[in-house]
């Protein structure tokens, strides 16, 4: 892993292997859609791929020698100032020099580059957080004037109707606009990232079904289910230090490792941005819905007061069939769960931990 990023520039472009991870047939009609103009916005539940395949697209921007600016909300500064200062220099990186957000858009419309916002769907949700107050108001800005001069952009936003909603009426689309990435399944895909296929910035996928880093003579091959690149982040680099100093072959990588690793190193992934978002997004719904809060609890025996750690330990499946289909698509559109066979189990334990401890909701 760390081979791979010393070898490549983290500011330098490289494309993704799409083909492994995206239908590379989706990923080339998305970009042609963009390209010719179309405002898209790509949606979907919790790791279904939005972000990968807004990065496919930006890999796939450069190899056909277009630029492509990629905005990501969670490296942007907290103020409106200091953000239109950070992108602009972003877009200067990419030849895209201009003085404010207006000479910027009317640049990309000219040399016909291409808008990726990843992403869009805590902007429209009001009063979600204060602190996200001046990022909002930026891109807000940005978007609407990239809306009203017609640049090509594809923006990420959560499969939460009434925030989709909003998202269509601002930006003036149908639901055609909307997109939802299909990702190969396990079964057509072992491996999602290798050395010498890296993403752009590099950076890893959000949310890899598999994934397998090659330190020297060892192999890792690491599978699991959850969906929070942290966690997985901080995993592959424990194994790879781990194996460059024992040399052995890397044994797969079980639920009980990962609850055992996330128990000692990891307890600050609960303070990650990653987290703090989807957290928000069900505290929202939460306050929306207060009857679903106390069925969530049940259906997962959730204690009303616990310690994260311990509960998250105690919490594991439950029965599908004892939540009514709305609900649970509800949950499902929050990345709250994820749903295997007939049972619903909790995706990632850091939400199940977080969702009995009532000081958050």
């Amino acid at each position: 892993y760390q081979q791979v990023i010393e070898h490549l520039p983290t500011n330098r472009v490289v494309l993704p292997d799409y083909e492994s991870v995206f239908r590379r047939e989706q990923t080339e009609q998305v970009f042609q859609r963009i390209i010719n103009g179309e405002t898209v916005i790509v949606s979907g539940v919790k790791g279904c791929g939005k972000t990968s395949l807004l990065r496919q697209l930006e890999g796939l921007a450069h190899e056909k020698g277009k630029s492509a600016l990629y905005i990501n909300r969670q490296t942007l500064p907290y103020t409106a100032e200091k953000i239109q200062s950070f992108l602009l220099r972003s877009a200067e990186s990419l030849g895209l020099e201009a003085e404010n957000f207006e000479a910027l858009i009317d640049l990309i419309r000219k040399q016909q580059a291409i808008l990726l916002i990843d992403e869009y769907t805590g902007v429209l949700i009001p009063d979600l957080d204060k602190a996200e107050q001046g990022r909002h108001e930026a891109l807000t800005r940005l978007v609407k004037l990239a809306n009203k001069e017609k640049v090509p952009m594809a923006i990420v936003v959560h499969a939460i109707p009434k925030i989709l909603d909003r998202a269509l009426e601002q930006l003036s689309l149908d639901r055609e606009s909307v997109i939802i990435p299909k990702a190969a399944t396990k079964d057509e895909i072992d491996v999602t990232l290798s050395c010498g296929s890296i993403y752009p910035r590099g950076e890893s996928p959000q949310s890899p079904q598999a994934l397998i880093i090659e330190p020297g003579t060892a192999d890792v091959t690491l599978t699991i289910a959850g969906t929070q690149p942290g966690i997985i982040n901080e995993l592959i680099q424990d194994i790879y230090y781990r194996e460059k100093k024992s040399q052995k072959p890397s044994p797969r990588v079980s639920p009980s490792l990962v609850f055992d690793f996330w128990q000692g190193e990891s307890r600050n992934f609960l303070n990650k941005p990653i987290v703090h978002r989807v957290l928000s997004l069900a505290k929202y719904h939460f306050q929306e819905n207060k009857g679903q809060l106390t069925l969530f609890r049940h259906v997962f025996s959730l204690p009303d007061q616990e310690d994260h750690l311990q509960a998250a330990d105690q919490i594991r499946t439950a029965d599908s069939g004892k939540i009514l289909a709305p609900v649970k698509e509800d949950w499902l559109r929050l990345g709250l769960v994820r749903e295997e066979g007939n049972k619903i189990l909790i995706d990632g334990l850091v939400i199940a931990a977080a969702v009995c401890t009532p000081k958050i909701f």
